[in-house]
């Protein structure tokens, strides 16, 4: 079975953009609980580059590729520092500085040399060191209150983890093409 592309990707704007709306939401009713404006601005700006991937495909130059793939890292990175803030923790704001400079400047360099491949392969690992250290940041104290829904999310985000580590080996053992991921089956 062959996946359409614009099918799955036009999905994914849509589920992206409910979760950033049961997010907000959350935020505006419980504004006290720490933590919870970041993973709204982390689910915010996936939103937005999901979208502008969807739109990419369609109408968008290339250049907004990168973009939105900044938009995709910047709400790993908030929804990381989201769960260190929920947890009273001090918040990694150098770490995940250095995570988007130097991401954002292999994606530009990639990009102005149209390898595709080796964008893609240089976000997926960003993202698979994002969603390890969002596992890090979940699990390293357990709480007996929030035990289920720590191990829970902790499971889900190591998935997550482990399904772009294979996305990327994918898309490096393909040929090196204009659009890689449109060559998936």
């Amino acid at each position: 079975m062959h996946l359409d592309t614009p099918t799955v990707s036009f999905i994914t704007v849509l589920v992206t953009c409910l979760e950033t709306g049961i997010l907000v939401a959350l935020w505006l009713i419980h504004r006290g609980m720490r933590g919870l404006s970041l993973w709204a601005a982390g689910a915010t700006a996936i939103s937005i580059g999901m979208l502008g991937i969807y739109l990419r495909s369609a109408m968008l130059p290339s250049s907004a590729q990168v973009v939105a793939n900044l938009f995709l890292l910047g709400g790993f990175i908030l929804t990381w520092w989201g769960i260190e803030a929920f947890f009273g923790r001090r918040l990694p704001y150098r770490l995940g500085t250095a995570i988007f400079v130097v991401t954002a400047i292999a994606l530009i360099y990639f990009s102005a040399e149209n390898n595709s491949r080796l964008r893609i392969v240089t976000l997926l690992g960003s993202f698979v060191l994002l969603s390890v250290l969002r596992v890090h940041s979940m699990l390293r104290e357990v709480k007996p209150g929030t035990r289920f829904s720590q191990i829970l999310s902790g499971i889900t985000l190591g998935i997550q983890a482990l399904f772009y580590l294979v996305l990327a080996a994918v898309v490096w053992s393909l040929p090196a093409v204009e659009r890689p991921l449109a060559q998936l089956p």
